[in-house]
């Protein structure tokens, strides 16, 4: 309202003051650390919500953004909720990733807090044989219980949890197979062996397992020679003569000798 000197007043006025907010606030995380573990192979779910607030009235000055470093294999939304980039592998990549969260205003005032995401191991590999195939010699006339050979095989799962190989198996279609395998992989004898009865040569399939029961998806193959031991004295089939003059040189051949054992094989 204005007045004059006869204190005659004009027509009241309307007066708007906008009152303009300042950066006068920085953002605030809720925590300054936060922390979480997770199973590898977690890209779908949230890993963790961060949450931070700015006291300014403004839009600009009171909205916050989420920012992570870069070379961490994670990504933060405008809600603050943190997801992996990519399935994640406790074999191959970190077990425990930390790093730092910002939250910045639009006067880019800001404020960190401390992430630390452990990385857990799943049952997500099975055991391999360190070779395909394995191939031994054995002799006829050892003791039941001679060791043959022991398997190998590893599994990479990271933990001690599902890393460990708990039992090997053997399989085979011969119901008088002579051999045995333990749960820690050792092959024996498990009865007498003869060149001349039994088979020549034993093949058959072994797996490992983990203490999760996940078997190697590649079986290993085991070859067993069997080596004669001759138990019996060769024969001569008959009554040999020859002749030789006497002049012959040295190396002549005088008569062919021929004689048969029932081990089988060739006498020399």
């Amino acid at each position: 309202v204005a007045t004059d000197a006869a204190n005659k007043s004009s027509e009241p006025v309307l007066v708007v003051i906008n009152i303009t907010d300042q950066n006068e606030f920085s953002p605030k995380f809720e925590r300054q650390k936060y922390a979480k573990r997770i199973d590898e192979s977690n890209v779908t779910e949230i890993i963790l919500t961060v949450k931070a607030t700015d006291r300014d009235s403004s839009e600009e000055f009171g909205t916050v953004k989420y920012s992570l470093p870069t070379g961490v294999p994670f990504t933060v939304d405008a809600d603050g909720r943190i997801f992996s980039k990519r399935p994640l592998d406790a074999e191959t990549d970190k077990r425990k990733y930390s790093f730092i969260v910002r939250a910045t205003d639009g006067g880019r005032k800001s404020d960190r807090a401390d992430v630390n995401i452990i990385i857990g191991d799943v049952n997500d590999n099975a055991p391999e044989f360190t070779t395909t195939t394995y191939q031994v010699d054995v002799y006829e006339n050892v003791s039941v219980g001679y060791h043959v050979l022991t398997l190998s095989a590893v599994d990479i799962d990271n933990s001690d949890e599902f890393n460990q190989v708990a039992n090997y198996s053997l399989y085979s279609n011969d119901t008088d197979l002579p051999f045995v395998i333990s749960s820690s992989g050792v092959i024996t004898v498990s009865r007498n062996i003869n060149y001349e009865a039994d088979s020549l040569t034993y093949e058959f399939n072994v797996t490992a397992t983990d203490v999760q029961r996940e078997s190697s998806k590649i079986p290993a193959v085991v070859v067993i020679h069997i080596l004669n031991i001759p138990d019996s004295l060769p024969i001569f089939s008959n009554m040999f003569a020859g002749s030789v003059k006497e002049d012959a040189k040295v190396g002549t051949s005088v008569v062919q000798l021929h004689a048969t054992s029932s081990d089988g094989g060739v006498v020399a």
